[in-house]
């Protein structure tokens, strides 16, 4: 666990960094659409984690955005914030928030990117826990507004899991609300490592800076 100091630190720290932007600190500038993620077929190797081990079709949300919010003519680190709403229950979501990426040894490293949303990799840059596993998850263009996503060992090759389909363009206003977070977490789909437990306060603080409620924060069984 993060020590209670470092924790309450980070969520005044972000909270007091959002107010005085007035909007997210990272990825301020972006844009929602309505999305479907579809495990078409089971994987066992990932028993425990219903998501993968069982086929289904699951609705969900998705944010593009800057990361920065640097001009548009300039290079950015781009964002694809993935929600699958109510994966885990009424309210309980899953969240995976992943940033423009190398799929090779530099996974673990942002990479800025032109402004083509669906022309990069992305990657989560940390590791989750995945049933017994550990793995990186990471997101693979596969034609006009859709992704492969993947896993992959911390250096291992990537490997297909589920296909995710972008639709309509959200209102604005309900994706500004959206309240994203690593630890919106279930269904044996766990972040790990101290700079993922950091992420959980610094999350909900630069939340509520914002004015944003962060809802019920996981992980959940």
């Amino acid at each position: 666990m993060v020590p209670g100091p470092i924790a309450a630190g980070a969520a005044r720290l972000f909270g007091a960094l959002s107010r005085a932007r007035g909007a997210r600190i990272f990825h301020p500038k972006g844009a929602g659409f309505e999305a479907e993620l579809s495990v078409d077929r089971a994987h066992p190797e990932y028993a425990g984690v219903p998501l993968l081990s069982e086929a289904g079709r699951h609705a969900a949300v998705v944010r593009l955005s800057h990361a920065l919010g640097l001009p548009d003519r300039w290079p950015d680190i781009l964002g694809l914030a993935l929600r699958l709403t109510d994966l885990h229950g009424p309210g309980r979501h899953q969240d995976l928030l992943l940033v423009t990426s190398a799929p090779g040894p530099l996974r673990f490293l942002f990479l800025p990117a032109p402004r083509d949303f669906y022309g990069h990799f992305y990657s989560t840059l940390l590791p989750y826990r995945l049933g017994d596993r550990l793995r990186m998850i990471g997101a693979r263009p596969a034609g006009s507004a859709s992704f492969e996503l993947c896993l992959a060992t911390l250096l291992g090759a990537w490997q297909p899991v589920a296909d995710l389909r972008i639709g309509a363009q959200l209102d604005e206003e309900f994706v500004e609300r959206l309240a994203f977070n690593p630890w919106h977490a279930g269904g044996g789909m766990r972040p790990v490592g101290p700079l993922m437990r950091l992420r959980k306060p610094a999350y909900t603080g630069s939340q509520r800076g914002r004015g944003t409620d962060p809802g019920i924060v996981g992980p959940w069984p």
